[in-house]
């Protein structure tokens, strides 16, 4: 039996804390022999949303999906709300050794007007009510939706469906008990989707004063990825292309930060999101609890990522009896969000992360004394899921690297991986002496970020 004992402050709440666990569940009182930790304890942050099984080379495998939760957790993340993911990550649910994982599915959009491959796309909008049906039975309570993206035709942001087609779909998600969430960047789909009673914005930089106030009023959570909207002026660099798509994403990102505290002025619920999965790597949920921070202040963000996330996932924080999940820090996080406090969780922190185990994880801090045995159980081999079935192009197997050329023999030149022959893929992964050449296509160089499937920011 093992047993602990956590004293300190929670520095979300600025209230004292004294918790008693024993084989991973919380108890009402005192127990014998227990391992004592004393500093400031929260119940882990929640990723509200990242994409476990996507990564910056695209379709992630399974065991590499695995790294990526585990990152997570070794960056303080609990609780894993994952937004979408071309990958069947079922067997990753559950495990001892991993955070709490929340599916959302894969995510639904248009055909050609999402990235390659990521999603299901779909080419007639009135098909996006049955494939709402079908998510239900993958994904854990969550649909994500495509709500805007650039259409080529018009050359910016413009929305993926009717009205119409979005209330019914919706309505379906609703009826089968689960919760809907959208990607958007754009102010035009925003007020067919509040109207339509989508559940949470996902990113929401066009959030005016208008939507923002229906969003309040229907209880509508926003996720703003506040360290991916950073990238906003590189996607708009790189689509010479469309200009207006370009001067758009350009005013998106000078409006964010006005943003996101008009939400939360206004009584929009908030949470941390990292978009992780594409252009930000997995395990920065501190990074982006910081950010949030600096906008609506470090407490806010703190009790929002973490706190109030559980709460909005249904996951409790402390009860009796409840999975004793809790991170404790040295110092506090919440007195200089700058000073990396939250960063140096692999130096300073202990995580009795045992919610499903009798194991204790920590890592080595001045004053603990450490379980006999090892810190972490074995971790259970990967049980390979069947293929899910997917109402799309069946993607080819593998492709070779593209937009790098290489010198004959080059380790990197025939490296395989699920990609679109077509994309023009980072002209990063040569490990040859010589620097890497780039193709002189002046059409590649012009695609926009939506042009890169292999990257991505949704």
């Amino acid at each position: 039996m093992t047993g602990l004992h956590a004293t300190g402050v929670d520095p979300a709440t600025g209230e004292h804390v004294e918790l008693w666990a024993v084989d991973g569940r919380f108890v009402g009182g005192p127990v014998a022999d227990p391992i004592e930790l004393t500093g400031y304890v929260l119940p882990g942050f929640v990723d509200a949303h990242c994409h476990v099984g996507y990564s910056t080379h695209g379709i992630a495998t399974l065991d590499e999906a695995e790294v990526q939760a585990s990152t997570n957790l070794d960056g303080g993340a609990l609780a894993l709300r994952d937004c979408g993911s071309p990958l069947d990550t079922r067997p990753l649910v559950g495990r001892d050794d991993l955070p709490i994982l929340i599916r959302a599915g894969r995510h639904i959009a248009r055909t050609k007007r999402y990235i390659r491959e990521l999603g299901v796309d779909l080419d007639d909008p009135a098909e996006l009510p049955g494939e709402v049906a079908r998510q239900l039975e993958y994904g854990d309570g969550w649909i994500k939706i495509v709500g805007d993206w650039i259409d080529r035709n018009i050359g910016d942001l413009a929305p993926l469906w009717p009205d119409e087609i979005l209330a019914e779909a919706i309505a379906v998600a609703h009826a089968g008990g689960a919760r809907v969430t959208t990607h958007v960047f754009g102010e035009d789909a925003l007020p067919g989707l509040l109207a339509a009673g989508v559940d949470c914005i996902e990113h929401g930089t066009g959030l005016t004063e208008e939507t923002i106030t229906v969003a309040a009023a229907r209880g509508v959570h926003l996720v703003p990825t506040v360290i991916n909207i950073a990238n906003f002026p590189s996607f708009a660099a790189a689509a010479g292309r469309f200009p207006s798509y370009a001067k758009h994403m350009v005013d998106l990102h000078r409006r964010n930060a006005d943003m996101i505290r008009d939400a939360v002025q206004a009584g929009i619920e908030v949470h941390a999101g990292t978009d992780a999965g594409g252009f930000v790597e997995h395990g920065r949920v501190a990074d982006e609890v910081r950010a949030l921070g600096e906008l609506i202040g470090a407490r806010e963000a703190m009790f929002a990522a973490s706190h109030k996330a559980r709460d909005w996932l249904g996951l409790p924080s402390y009860d009796v009896g409840e999975a004793a999940d809790l991170v404790v820090y040295p110092e506090d996080p919440a007195a200089d969000l700058g000073c990396c406090v939250i960063r140096r969780l692999s130096f300073a922190r202990a995580a009795y992360r045992t919610g499903r185990s009798t194991d204790l994880r920590v890592t080595t801090m001045t004053g603990l004394r450490l379980p006999s045995g090892p810190s972490l159980r074995a971790r259970p081999p990967l049980v390979r899921p069947d293929p899910l079935p997917h109402t799309g192009p069946k993607a080819p197997a593998h492709f070779p690297l593209q937009g790098v050329l290489h010198h004959r023999g080059c380790q990197d030149q025939a490296r395989p991986f699920r990609q679109d022959p077509r994309a023009v893929l980072p002209h990063r992964r040569c490990r040859c002496p010589h620097p890497p050449q780039r193709p002189d296509h002046r059409e590649h160089r012009a695609l926009p970020p939506e042009g890169r499937p292999q990257r991505h920011r949704g």
